[in-house]
């Protein structure tokens, strides 16, 4: 969503139409109608600072970055950090998750190697002490 807009703005494109259109590529429902609140906050007259703060888009920090990069006139900058930080973030859960399930996934690949080995073994163990 973030990405969407940072790009829309630095293209040169109104606030509202880049919201309009990151919206369309949200698939989260609480979300998308956090957008369309936002939407009709602005259609009100409200700045993107009270639009973005009344709805509950983004948390206070970045909130107050989004107040400073309107009233800078860099709010394209502003939102390609923004949304830097939510890809941090997001990578950041996804390796913690594949931390957690690593080792369960080594312990089951180990047992069925093993019983692969048994499978083989067992039955030439029996060959060999027949022969011999």
């Amino acid at each position: 969503f973030t990405s969407v807009l940072a790009l829309t703005l630095k293209s040169g494109m109104e606030f509202e139409k880049g919201l309009e259109l990151a919206g369309e590529l949200v698939d989260n429902g609480k979300v998308a109608a956090q957008i369309e609140r936002c939407g009709r906050t602005l259609e009100t007259g409200a700045s993107y600072y009270q639009a973005m703060k009344e709805t509950g888009l983004f948390s206070g920090f970045y909130v107050q970055m989004i107040k400073v990069g309107s009233r800078s006139g860099r709010l394209d900058a502003v939102m390609e950090e923004i949304s830097e930080d939510f890809e941090q973030a997001a990578d950041q859960s996804m390796d913690n998750m594949l931390a957690r399930f690593e080792p369960t996934i080594v312990a089951v690949l180990a047992v069925s190697v093993g019983l692969v080995l048994l499978s083989v073994m067992l039955p030439l163990v029996g060959v060999l002490a027949a022969i011999g």
